[in-house]
């Protein structure tokens, strides 16, 4: 009977034993775990990030904005409005301001065959006189064909000055007032420069530039 006892109290005992060394083992594996941390690991990471970017440097805001190369714009040359040598820019110019280009032209062939008319086509007969011929002034006789009138400055701008180019294409017949009594006749064409100072119609200059 005895030794039945002994023999529980034995088994017991051992059980016991058992149960607490397996309610130590966490215990002893958490204090004795030498392996890397948390931050052991963060660090670790970090160094390696930093020995990666070494060899490289990078630039700061104000480098990076010098780098950035923008290309210069082209400049945009816009033709004068006034006495532009461009066939397309003229006849928008004179559709788009058709009442200015035309007042322009008919004061300019206005004055312009007023100066060509006046003292008896003095600019005619002063023109023949240059080719050495002795012209009978009362026999001179002149008809126009055509003209021709050109704007050269439309002074849209304020007091702005306001010109046109006026060709006036004509027939002269004279006669000598010695010599052959026959008739002459010459086709020839006479150009004007009228100008208008500041615009005013009333104010003009008339002059000839030439006569062939």
């Amino acid at each position: 009977m005895m030794a039945e006892k002994s023999q529980t109290f034995n088994g017991l005992y051992v059980f016991l034993t058992i149960i607490a060394i397996l309610c130590l083992i966490p215990i002893f594996v958490g204090n004795t775990y030498n392996g890397p941390t948390q931050a052991d690991i963060d660090s670790s990471v970090s160094k390696a990030v930093k020995v990666e970017l070494a060899g490289f440097s990078i630039p700061s805001a104000v480098e990076i904005a010098a780098a950035v190369v923008i290309p210069e714009a082209q400049e945009i040359v816009i033709p004068k409005m006034e006495n532009a040598d461009n066939a397309l820019l003229n006849e928008f110019l004179e559709r788009e301001f058709e009442a200015e280009y035309n007042e322009i032209k008919s004061e300019a062939e206005f004055h312009a065959v007023e100066e060509f008319e006046e003292d008896n086509y003095e600019v005619v007969f002063d023109y023949l006189e240059t080719l050495g011929a002795e012209v009978d002034e009362d026999s001179l006789d002149v008809d126009i064909d055509e003209i021709e009138v050109e704007v050269t400055k439309l002074g849209l701008e304020e007091d702005s000055d306001k010109c046109a180019t006026v060709s006036i294409e004509f027939e002269v017949e004279y006669e000598l007032e010695e010599g052959v009594r026959d008739d002459f006749e010459l086709d020839l064409v006479a150009e004007f420069n009228v100008c208008y100072d500041e615009g005013d119609f009333g104010d003009e200059d008339v002059e000839l530039i030439s006569l062939a």
